[in-house]
């Protein structure tokens, strides 16, 4: 004989069990959702870190830079050699080094400004290196002068230049000594270049 089911009873329990099942999934649900919005904070809190870290070692690099380049910055612009080019010192120099030394014949010209196309490679963007050529020609009394001329022109020039070439030829003999102090022994001809730095902030003061 087939037992009679007591379908209130088992609907009941159905009832209740699927009302534990639905409760355990939103648990999990929450959960879930607590994890995932916990590791999305924690990200967004790490990078705010990350964030203001990189902001801070920025900030404390410009300041080191500022301590320690600004003063050779200042040096240089002092010295002449970036902006503007300052050719009167150029010149003075010349014939100051010149007559100390009674150079003879002395003669020189300057040639208009470009971008250096010196020896060395230089990787100076966002500034752009310049150069002047001076072609210079005097007659000494020794060829040992000319180190000297060109130092004495380094150490009171507002500028720095770099020796392309020298050449170095002997006068012909005087007949007598009057003549001889007259024109010197050797004859040299040398072109220098005088090496400047366009830089933004220049080009801005000028406008």
């Amino acid at each position: 004989m087939a037992q009679r089911i007591d379908w209130p009873l088992l609907r009941g329990a159905l009832t209740a069990l699927l009302g534990a099942l639905l409760l355990a999934a939103g648990l999990i649900f929450a959960a879930s959702w607590f994890h995932e919005a916990r590791a999305r904070a924690a990200a967004t809190a790490q990078a705010a870190f990350r964030s203001t870290s990189e902001r801070y070692l920025a900030v404390d690099r410009e300041a080191e830079i500022i301590e320690h380049r600004y003063p050779h910055f200042l040096e240089l612009l002092e010295r002449g050699v970036l902006g503007r080019e300052d050719r009167l010192s150029w010149v003075e120099a010349v014939k100051a080094a010149a007559t100390a030394l009674d150079a003879q014949s002395l003669e020189y010209r300057i040639e208009a400004r470009r971008t250096w196309d010196g020896p060395i490679t230089v990787q100076s963007a966002p500034f752009e290196v310049l150069a002047s050529r001076m072609r210079l020609t005097a007659t000494l009394w020794h060829e040992g002068d000319l180190l000297v001329l060109l130092e004495r022109i380094a150490a009171s020039a507002r500028g720095l230049f770099m020796t392309r070439e020298c050449r170095l030829e002997p006068v012909g003999l005087a007949r007598d000594e009057v003549t001889a102090r007259e024109r010197g022994t050797v004859r040299v001809q040398c072109e220098l270049d005088w090496i400047t730095v366009d830089w933004p902030g220049d080009r801005e003061l000028r406008a």
